[in-house]
């Protein structure tokens, strides 16, 4: 089913390529074929080829083929439920290609699904595929009633690389207007995503580009004609920031990464209204990491990897000093609480595994916690 799909796209392509509007053909095709028969408890005696009914007893719907009957609401990988309308010759892009067409009833028998799969020097070329709609005797009438030209309830196109990648992908409303357009590299990677609104003008897209090793070099987010997001990534296919822009194409906020000589992660800061508001800076081997937020009074988070519990945390005023200070100890998995400070009477205190006092220092000054927050630090920061 993956396959008709496919080829249902690319017809879609030629359509809307030069190629002849073969909307009305496909109808007439696919509803001169089935000849429903409406809704029955059995199937219809003296049936010929084409016939098609809805069984009330199993609630499925059926076709003759000229010898049996076959069930049609059900769709997979080896076409069950298809039924093939015929082949033909279409030239689609300059191209002469041959076209196998099907059709299937739903089980609610009033929608019909219609497919058509272009082939050009052996190998499938286009996919197009949309659904129309029928009355109980099997006579197209218009889907919305808005429209009295409007058959279709939805349609879709995808054209195919030799090698069987998506070039493109196009899917189309119930009122003809393009929706949606995917176009693809040969190695299956996208260049531009965009999606239309109703009166076909394009709404938004995303663009790609490439290094020439294959990683994604930028991925650029646009909205009604502006900048929304951007995305940057290094050759070797690691962040290097993201980007967000406010409704009047402001930056309004980004996150900027750096990297050691060895590959690792070195810091990643966000940076909101021109502001730095959060820094994640990372050790050169990659075992531990620290959180400074910036947000109303600065904080200082140091995790080690492999253990969700921080090991040391302080905070400090607006003036930039120390006002609290906790250290935790390694104890296997876990943690133990083994220094305490805060400005709050500038008592220093440690602790052992049991959480008991071992000791208390009076008038143990903010000096006094830097010296030891920077002795304790598994690497020095900025």
């Amino acid at each position: 089913m993956k396959r008709v799909f496919i080829l249902m796209l690319g017809a879609m392509l030629a359509t809307f390529s030069g190629c002849k509007d073969d909307t009305e053909e496909v109808i007439k095709e696919v509803y001169e074929k089935p000849v429903w028969k409406g809704s029955l408890e059995k199937a219809p005696e003296n049936a010929e080829a084409g016939w098609a009914y809805y069984n009330t007893v199993d609630q499925k719907s059926y076709m003759f083929d000229g010898k049996k009957w076959n069930k049609m609401s059900d769709i997979d990988e080896s076409r069950t439920g298809l039924i093939f309308l015929g082949e033909t010759k279409e030239t689609v892009y300059e191209k002469e290609c041959t076209v196998k067409s099907y059709a299937v009833i739903r089980g609610d028998s009033l929608f019909y699904d219609y497919y058509k799969n272009y082939y050009y020097d052996n190998y499938l070329y286009i996919e197009k595929s949309f659904s129309v709609r029928a009355d109980e005797n099997g006579v197209v009438t218009p889907y919305n009633e808005f429209s009295e030209k409007d058959f279709k309830k939805s349609y879709s196109e995808k054209v195919y690389y030799p090698t069987g990648i998506v070039n493109f992908n196009k899917s189309y409303t119930s009122y003809g207007n393009l929706s949606s357009l995917s176009e693809y590299r040969e190695d299956g990677r996208p260049l531009c995503v965009v999606y239309y609104d109703l009166d076909g003008k394009e709404s938004s897209r995303t663009d790609f580009s490439y290094y020439d090793n294959g990683n994604k070099k930028s991925e650029i987010q646009i909205s009604d004609g502006k900048v929304r997001y951007k995305y940057l990534y290094s050759e070797d296919d690691r962040p290097l920031c993201m980007v967000h822009y406010d409704l009047d194409g402001k930056e309004y906020w980004r996150i900027d990464y750096s990297y050691y000589d060895n590959g690792n992660k070195k810091s990643e800061i966000r940076i909101n209204d021109g502001k730095v508001r959060d820094k994640y800076l990372y050790s050169e081997d990659g075992v531990y990491k620290a959180w400074l937020n910036y947000d109303f009074v600065c904080s200082e988070v140091w995790w080690k990897e492999g253990n969700s519990a921080s090991f040391m945390y302080i905070v400090y005023d607006h003036d930039n000093k120390v006002s609290k200070f906790e250290y935790n100890e390694e104890d296997g998995d876990s943690y133990y609480l083994k220094y305490e400070w805060s400005t709050a009477g500038y008592v220093f205190t440690t602790y052992d595994k049991n959480g008991d006092i071992i000791s208390s220092k009076y008038h143990y000054t903010e000096e006094d916690v830097v010296k030891l927050i920077e002795s304790l630090r598994p690497f020095k920061i900025d």
